[in-house]
C-alpha cells in the first residue's frame, strides 16, 4: 500500500490531536538483567550473553536461547533474518536504555509504551525448562525487578507488564515486586498454559518435570491491563506480535 501525502497528514492530525499508546511492544533485556541480580556461582545457570562466532547469544546452562539481535530490527538496515545486529554495539540503544526509549517515543510522537518479554516469553514460562523450583523463581523475580527499575524513569510512560507465573500457586507472591504487584498493574501470564505445566503438575512439588498434566488445564487470560487503544507503530523497537 503506498502512504499518500493526505494519509501522512491526517495521520500527523491525529497523532497531534491524541495521545497515542502503544500497547503492544517489547524491549532487548540488557546483557546483566539476570547475571546482576544472582550470586556469581549461579550466573552460568541464568541467562547471560557469549559472544558465539562474532554474535552476541543468550546462554544459559550451555543451551543456546537466542540471540537479541532477531527481536532488535528498529533502526537497522536489514531484513530479518538474514541481516539482523550481531551484537549489542549493533543494537539501537532505545531497545535496552530507557531513557534513550523516551527520546525514541518524543521522537515518534507516542505517548507511552505497555512493554513485554522477550527471553522468557509471556508469564517467562521459559524458565520451566530449568526445572529447579527456586531457579525458576529466582529467574521471574530478576525479571520482575529489572522491568520495576526499567520504567521508574517514566513509569507514567513506560508500563511495565509483570511476569506474572501461573504454574505454581506460591510463586506469584514471591516473584512480583510490590511496585509490580499492585492491584491495577499489567500483568502477564501465558498464551496456552494447557500446554505447559498448572499448577497441579510436577513442577508445583519440585520436580524438574515441566510436561502439561493429562487432565486439560483450563483456559485463562493471558494478559490483563487496561490502557487508551491506539494503532501500535511499525517503527517501535521491539517485536510486536
Amino acid at each position: 500500500m503506498t502512504i499518500t501525502l493526505s494519509d501522512q497528514a491526517q495521520a500527523d492530525r491525529m497523532f497531534a490531536a491524541h495521545g497515542v499508546i502503544d500497547v503492544d511492544t517489547h524491549l532487548t533485556e540488557p546483557p546483566d538483567v539476570w547475571t546482576s541480580r544472582v550470586p556469581a556461582a549461579m550466573r552460568d545457570q541464568v541467562p547471560h550473553i557469549e559472544r558465539i562466532e562474532g554474535k552476541d547469544t543468550w546462554m544459559v546452562s550451555g543451551e543456546r536461547l537466542g540471540a537479541p539481535g532477531y527481536y532488535s530490527m528498529a533502526g537497522w538496515d536489514g531484513v530479518m533474518p538474514t541481516s539482523v545486529p550481531a551484537t549489542y554495539d549493533e543494537i539501537h540503544a532505545s531497545m535496552y536504555d530507557s531513557t534513550a526509549r523516551l527520546q525514541f517515543l518524543d521522537e515518534q510522537g507516542l505517548q507511552a509504551q505497555v512493554l513485554y518479554p522477550n527471553v522468557g516469553g509471556f508469564g517467562n514460562g521459559y524458565f520451566l525448562r530449568l526445572g529447579d523450583r527456586e531457579l525458576v523463581a529466582t529467574c521471574v523475580r530478576a525479571y520482575n525487578d529489572f522491568l520495576t527499575d526499567w520504567c521508574s524513569v517514566a513509569p507514567d510512560r513506560l508500563i511495565a507488564v509483570t511476569a506474572i507465573p501461573f504454574w505454581d500457586r506460591d510463586l506469584p507472591s514471591r516473584s512480583c515486586t510490590a511496585a509490580s504487584s499492585a492491584a491495577t498493574a499489567p500483568s502477564t501470564s501465558a498464551t496456552s498454559p494447557r500446554t505447559t505445566a498448572s499448577p497441579t503438575s510436577p513442577i508445583s512439588t519440585g520436580t524438574r518435570s515441566g510436561r502439561p498434566p493429562k487432565t486439560p488445564a483450563s483456559r485463562s487470560a493471558s494478559t490483563s491491563a487496561v490502557a487508551r487503544w491506539a494503532p501500535s507503530s511499525s517503527t517501535t523497537p521491539g517485536w510486536a506480535g
